[in-house]
């Protein structure tokens, strides 16, 4: 952030600072540009909140056109690393957002929330496509709706993250 709205945003009243700060993460997060940093760290590169359903399968599309188990299980492995990718983006941009938030208002009260969200939501996906795994042991199915479970609740994550 320019050094000038930062220093006229730590003048104003820190309910009023909090505003402004969330107004214009809100209007950052409505382009299509990354959010602008001072880490030193480089921050992944932001893209598209939402996959390319013209190149990324989706389960259906794996459904349809895989002839066996196999291949539609390694057809669903595929899409659990497109998802993978586009959550990491998404929470990075999340993540971004938030620290922005927290150079802007002195708070890092959400930022924390986020971090722990995150390991939260990794747990609960684990745990939740776990027991769809083993209600359907010993079944041929069982391992082909794990991965349905991680990539639905992965792209569930990411509509929620997007919607911040």
């Amino acid at each position: 952030m320019n050094t000038p709205l930062k220093a006229m945003l730590s003048s104003l009243p820190k309910s009023t600072a909090t505003l402004i700060a969330s107004l214009m993460l809100v209007s950052c997060a409505s382009t299509s540009e990354p959010l602008k940093t001072d880490s030193p760290t480089k921050p992944l590169q932001a893209q598209s909140s939402h996959l390319n359903t013209q190149t990324t399968p989706s389960i259906a599309t794996c459904e349809q056109t895989s002839e066996h188990q196999i291949a539609l299980s390694d057809c669903l492995q595929n899409l659990m690393a497109g998802v993978d990718q586009q959550l990491e983006l998404t929470e990075q941009k999340q993540f971004n957002q938030q620290q922005e938030l927290a150079d802007i208002t002195g708070r890092d009260t959400s930022l924390k929330a986020f971090v722990q969200s995150k390991g939260a939501f990794k747990s609960y996906r684990h745990h939740q496509c776990m027991f769809v795994y083993e209600t359907l042991m010993p079944g041929s199915g069982a391992a082909i709706n794990f991965k349905k479970c991680y990539i639905e609740l992965t792209l569930s994550q990411i509509e929620q993250l997007n919607r911040l």
